[in-house]
């Protein structure tokens, strides 16, 4: 054998041992999706990626394909991350506003970043690219499989996606969970009714739900002013948690942790809560009476008067003088009195003409039954 057949058969030996070495593999897969946040899902959703690779991986070196477009992903500013890299068989969260994803999870603590995207409540493709425009994974999900607003996320296990209680960086479910849950009652007695537009807490709680939940005191309020409901008593751990439903008892409906409303006509209304996180359910229930005010207004050269003539107190909060030199709107919770009248320092209010000013309901609509007049 001559020296160059040598060379040959050694050159072949090792390129056959170099490519006998398995080569180390990075790759960055979609395991979770929370695409339908309960309530107002604005800037809430997220993604969980997943490396399956041998060695760190730096997210931010790829992109999230979604909609049809190449999103960029980066490091936040408001979230101390514990590493810029991801370890191999670790997890992160790719959220679309990281401060919201906080804000629905305070007492996350793997890595968060940041992208900008909207995903689809219907359905739609994902797909993780990498820094040479290659697919390295792509999910497809729908609103079909579940998770839609009540709570769960899509969770990838064993090649299918199954709705779950959402896990963002720790293991996925092995298993769906029942969204038609026991149902557990909460029981209410309210002790005064207030036209304070806000929830406070006027109530004694009887039994001790799974969820403690609370759609509210009784409330006082006139048409065409919105009031402010929130799911819980001063307990946000709740909020990406609990799927909260809201029936208004005027054939309106709402989803969300805190909600506003707005009655049209007179009369009471039972609102009604249910909440639903995994197999746990709570309902409660408040009264809403909504009346339509009667209200004299008269203006003088030194004060503004509003006397409420309806047997309820009203809160004028919100409400709009107009007809002055700009719109002038009340503080939030005026409240006068039923039968009271209330005078307005003239200074508080721009220009006033010779022209009796009107006095509108928050959503613009003209007050009916007011009697207006200079003085």
């Amino acid at each position: 054998m001559n020296k160059k057949h040598l060379r040959f058969l050694i050159y072949s030996a090792t390129l056959g041992a170099v490519l006998l070495i398995p080569l180390s593999v990075k790759a960055l897969v979609i395991t979770e999706i929370m695409y339908d946040a309960p309530g107002t899902d604005t800037g809430r959703e997220w993604i969980e990626v997943f490396n399956n690779g041998d060695s760190n991986i730096d997210p931010t070196q790829f992109k999230l394909f979604e909609n049809n477009s190449n999103h960029v992903i980066t490091l936040p500013d408001i979230y101390a991350n514990p590493s810029v890299y991801l370890g191999a068989n670790e997890y992160a969260v790719i959220a679309d506003n990281p401060a919201k994803f906080i804000e629905d999870w305070p007492e996350y603590t793997g890595l968060l970043f940041d992208s900008v995207f909207s995903l689809n409540n219907a359905g739609e493709i994902l797909k993780i690219i990498d820094a040479n425009v290659n697919t390295i994974d792509t999910k497809e999900y729908s609103s079909s499989l579940g998770a839609k607003g009540d709570g769960m996320s899509l969770q990838f296990h064993e090649g299918n996606f199954i709705a779950a209680k959402p896990t963002p960086s720790l293991t996925n479910a092995t298993q769906a969970e029942d969204v038609t849950p026991d149902i557990s009652t909460q029981e209410i007695t309210v002790t005064n009714t207030s036209s304070h537009s806000e929830q406070v807490d006027l109530f004694v709680v009887k039994e001790k739900p799974a969820i403690e939940i609370f759609a509210g005191r009784d409330r006082l309020a006139s048409i065409h002013s919105p009031i402010s409901f929130s799911g819980a008593k001063n307990d946000n751990r709740l909020i990406g948690k609990v799927s909260f439903l809201w029936n208004f008892g005027d054939g309106n409906v709402s989803k969300g942790y805190n909600v506003d409303h707005t009655y049209a006509y007179p009369g009471t209304y039972n609102v009604v809560l249910n909440a639903i996180s995994g197999r746990q359910r709570a309902v409660s229930r408040a009264y809403v009476s909504v009346f339509e005010p009667e209200v004299s207004l008269s203006v003088g050269s030194t004060s503004i008067a509003i006397e409420n003539k309806s047997s309820f107190e009203l809160n004028i909060g919100n409400f709009i003088l107009k007809g002055l030199a700009k719109p002038y709107t009340f503080p939030k919770d005026t409240i006068i009195s039923s039968k009271q009248t209330v005078y307005f320092d003239i200074h508080l209010f721009p220009e006033v003409g010779s022209t009796t000013p009107v006095l509108l309901f928050p959503n613009k609509k003209p007050i009916k039954n007011i009697d207006a007049r200079m003085r």
